[in-house]
């Protein structure tokens, strides 16, 4: 899944490496081994006359993206609630819905130029959709993405309080469900995690009416404890919008993670 981007294909449906990306996944280029079978499938499948078939559709979802999701938006507002991050360069969003669940996010920075690469799906429309104003739906629709992009913040802002998330969170039974615990490792994968979204929250009420960005904030309770097992995430994000909004005004929100650190045992007792 991530490494299609390391792959490039021809009107004619030939396959060639990108010259550009050698691998745009975690570690290595696995699907190397499996590029004759791929170029097997692109010529008997006529999968360039496919695609051009359906650009149409794949051009109306960019717009989408573009100009209801506000991407691009999202990007500014992270850049300027994580200071100290690096800029990035350039975001180039790869979306399937191959994809599912299985979204990641990769980062370069080479020759002093960073890009942000998410994988992801597309955000389909869904039945509860109807309940949510065009501006809602758009920050909800958008979360799909949201979720992935602010990674490349938090991660390299928590790193450095790694240590005392692991000391604060030994027991992650307390956080979340054998399987998701599992899934994540660590107090700090876990901490991660529900910061990323908690995030989506405390984004809806920057850029929403309150009524309004209750409802998110709401949806993403959900989501987290009902849906991915996170069972403490109520207490988490309860603490990590009250401690944002207690800032100055115009303050960072990446000032609040020394706070958040400090307040996890609290969390435990609430």
């Amino acid at each position: 899944k991530m490494n299609g981007a390391a792959f490039e294909l021809a009107d004619d449906n030939t396959l060639t490496r990108s010259e550009i990306y050698r691998s745009s996944a975690w570690t290595g280029n696995d699907l190397l081994p499996l590029m004759e079978d791929m170029q097997a499938f692109a010529q008997s499948s006529d999968f360039s006359k496919f695609y051009a078939e359906h650009t149409q559709l794949y051009a109306s979802q960019i717009a989408y993206l573009r100009d209801e999701v506000d991407v691009l938006g999202m990007i500014s507002w992270l850049g300027a609630e994580f200071p100290d991050v690096a800029p990035y360069d350039h975001t180039r969003i790869l979306f399937s819905p191959l994809v599912g669940y299985n979204q990641s996010l990769k980062t370069f920075d080479e020759d002093g130029f960073r890009q942000s690469m998410p994988h992801v799906n597309f955000p389909y429309p869904e039945q509860i959709d109807a309940q949510l104003s065009r501006d809602a739906l758009a920050v909800y629709r958008g979360l799909i993405f949201f979720t992935e992009l602010n990674h490349g913040y938090i991660n390299p802002t928590i790193e450095p309080y790694s240590s005392q998330i692991e000391a604060a969170m030994p027991d992650l039974s307390l956080w979340a469900g054998n399987e998701t615990a599992a899934g994540y490792g660590n107090g700090t994968g876990i901490f991660t995690e529900m910061t990323n979204w908690a995030l989506v929250s405390f984004h809806a009420y920057d850029v929403l009416p309150e009524a309004e960005a209750d409802q998110i904030a709401e949806r993403v309770e959900q989501i987290m404890i009902r849906n991915r097992g996170f069972t403490r995430f109520d207490k988490f994000q309860a603490r990590m919008l009250a401690l944002s909004r207690s800032q100055p005004a115009n303050e960072p929100f990446a000032d609040v993670f020394s706070q958040l650190v400090a307040s996890l045992p609290d969390m435990l007792s609430e």
